[in-house]
């Protein structure tokens, strides 16, 4: 066997990735309810009870109004973290890692309460405003890739070889038109699906994503297993390149 086969049979498969949209409106339509903008300098949420109060709305909005805070759930304490690359028109041109923070989990009678340990992250709190102040967001694509650090690894390893992949995803931004639009404006509009966020169904049917209280919740799981493929070869370039 070629020294080039042997190598393409013991290639790491590319990981899948769940894909989830982010419905948004056009900057012509006024957003229904205004959840806020991002605060650059507080990603992530001092009071999460307060936080859930304020940020309650389902329907489409303006980009300029979207909390990029992301709610995690893991099934048990974690230390995990987070990396993002974007993508502009399919290309790489920034990545960042950020790490998971512990939030309080909310009242008993919260859709998503329960044993679940909840954490956040800002979705690339250095890239957002770039995103959020762009002519069309919807050139931009967001690859995540979030990992647990295996608390059996020798602790002399480093950090990202103790670390197991369990939860990928691809954020990708769509235009819709909001409710009562006419038929003028569904044909002006690219694309014209519910909900502002959506993510293919993971394991045995549970949802790797659920969108409650204005919230984008993602189901962290013990062992890493997604529903949709992605090309990940310029993202895998790209990384491997910075981290030389």
């Amino acid at each position: 066997m070629s020294d080039v086969a042997q190598k393409n049979q013991t290639s790491p498969t590319p990981p899948e990735r769940t894909q989830i949209y982010i419905d948004i409106l056009q900057d012509r339509y006024p957003s229904t309810t205004s959840v806020g903008a991002l605060n650059a300098g507080l990603p992530y949420p001092q009071d999460y009870h307060n936080f859930a109060k304020a940020s309650n709305s389902n329907a489409p909005q303006s980009i300029r109004t979207i909390d990029p805070t992301l709610i995690f759930l893991a099934p048990s304490v974690i230390d995990a973290t987070s990396s993002f690359i974007v993508l502009f028109d399919g290309a790489p041109i920034h990545n960042e890692d950020t790490r998971l923070r512990r939030q309080p989990s909310p009242s008993s009678g919260h859709p998503q309460s329960g044993a679940n340990v909840f954490y956040s992250t800002a979705l690339v709190p250095n890239f957002w405003e770039v995103i959020r102040t762009s002519q069309d967001p919807t050139v931009y694509s967001i690859l995540q890739d979030v990992r647990r650090v295996d608390e059996h690894a020798p602790r002399e390893l480093p950090r990202r070889q103790r670390s197991i992949l369990i939860f990928s995803a691809i954020y990708q931004f769509r235009y819709v038109a909001p409710p009562g639009a006419t038929a003028t404006d569904l044909l002006e509009t690219p694309t014209q699906l519910p909900a502002p966020f959506y993510g293919e169904d993971g394991v045995n049917g549970e949802p790797f994503s659920t969108f409650e209280d204005g919230l984008l919740y993602m189901n962290l799981i013990n062992d890493f297993t997604a529903a949709t493929s992605y090309d990940l070869s310029l993202a895998q370039n790209y990384d491997s390149q910075n981290q030389q």
